[in-house]
């Protein structure tokens, strides 16, 4: 039996907000990202198990700071000491579009110590008598035709494949695909299909099978895993049915796959049943938003006990078919008592339900008078046919005086 540990997207780097763990400290959502890489780091260790994958994106960055990898490489050198053999693939945050850089993720190949970090697009490597996994990295991809022409299972033995990028799912008929992630690479379906044993993926951020109807199962047998991400960066990331953490895969001696899911803490995201408030006054909508934040509050009293720095949820209250007038008449203090224990909380502005938009999403930080932008956008959407003018004349207009007005307000903001 040899066992392998299926990591996959762990972002280390990542930070949202402001909020720091305390005044001198990391961004509590980077100090996240380093409490869950170290929970996965102990338990993979408890589980003894022979080797560890992680299938691209080590880093949010190709350029990461050196605490990110000094914290990166002190993991990695935990799992070494136990004696468990690392294998790291490039995915597209590790690498940049120069093909002469090197991906940030081989700042952590220490081959001595049983580290292995690759950045060729194709390396196959025999982790285990019998046992080979072809890696195909994501740096300088689409550079190698020829490469993965060459590509060949090896007879007899149990084939895996390691990659990073996105599929085609042929249960839906699209491409799987991240969102707004930077070059992104389609494995080419001539690579994907081959009779592998099992493919072991990352890129795509909630863990499951491709083509599977349940969401929770293999059911049309691929036998092509994302293994998801680490941390759910914000709500451009799905939920994950499955979880979050890591993978246990069991290649036992009759050559049959096994595997075990291990999941790990996520601090709270809360993303609230939207609110309609067509034709409602300012007042009104400021008590229907209280409502949903005092039940935010019950919840994590019964959950927690209290609120603290640790589970400080993030939060997001959809609002549908307020205007622009009724925006800015909205009393802000009275929501101040309730997300000031929050460690974000934004309002997505929707016209009507069918038009929900991640565009759309406005902070309370900017939900304000004083944004004189979100203003100029509402006013002239009401008054987009009252000037005659060519429309790319109007579209150039609206352009400049957008950054103008953008300019001018951050330098207001912005002065001591």
């Amino acid at each position: 039996m040899f066992t392998i540990a299926h990591l996959a997207d762990l972002h280390l780097g990542y930070s949202s907000g402001r909020k720091k763990i305390d005044e001198n400290g990391y961004n509590v959502r980077e100090n996240d990202g380093y409490i869950a890489y170290n929970e996965v780091i102990d338990q993979i260790i408890k589980e003894k198990v022979n080797s560890a994958l992680i299938a691209g994106d080590f880093f949010h960055s190709p350029r990461p700071k050196n605490h990110t990898i000094l914290i990166a490489q002190t993991g990695l050198r935990r799992l070494a000491k136990a004696g468990i053999k690392v294998y790291i693939v490039a995915g597209n945050h590790d690498a940049t579009d120069i093909r002469a850089e090197v991906p940030s993720s081989k700042l952590l190949n220490e081959p001595g110590s049983g580290i292995y970090s690759f950045d060729d697009p194709y390396e196959c490597v025999e982790v285990n008598p019998g046992i080979f996994i072809h890696f195909i990295a994501h740096h300088a991809f689409i550079d190698q035709e020829e490469t993965m022409d060459s590509i060949k299972l090896i007879d007899g033995a149990v084939n895996i494949l390691a990659s990073h990028g996105s599929c085609y799912d042929t249960n839906i008929g699209a491409i799987l695909r991240t969102p707004n992630e930077p070059r992104e690479v389609i494995i080419p379906e001539a690579i994907i299909n081959m009779p592998w044993d099992y493919t072991l993926l990352g890129h795509i951020h909630e863990r499951g099978w491709i083509g599977s109807k349940d969401g929770k199962s293999d059911t049309s047998n691929r036998k092509q895993f994302y293994n998801g991400s680490l941390l759910r960066r914000g709500f451009a990331d799905k939920v994950s049915i499955n979880g979050r953490g890591w993978t246990k895969w069991i290649i036992n001696k009759d050559k049959s796959i096994d595997y075990k899911m291990f999941t790990i803490h996520e601090r709270e995201q809360l993303d609230l049943e939207p609110i309609d408030v067509k034709g409602k006054k300012a007042r009104e909508v400021e008590i229907e938003i209280i409502k949903q934040l005092e039940g935010i509050d019950k919840y994590m009293e019964n959950k927690y006990t209290e609120i603290t720095l640790e589970n400080s949820p993030i939060v997001r209250q959809t609002i549908i078919g307020v205007n622009a007038i009724t925006r800015l008449s909205l009393n802000l203090q009275r929501f101040n008592q309730y997300t000031h224990n929050y460690l974000t909380h934004n309002f997505k502005i929707v016209p009507d339900i069918e038009a929900i938009d991640m565009e759309n999403v406005v902070s309370v930080d900017t939900l304000n008078n004083s944004d004189i932008v979100v203003v100029f956008k509402e006013w002239n959407k009401a008054n987009d046919k009252l000037f005659d003018f060519d429309d790319n004349l109007k579209g150039e207009i609206k352009d400049t005086a957008k950054v103008n007005l953008e300019a001018s307000r951050d330098e207001l903001l912005t002065k001591d």
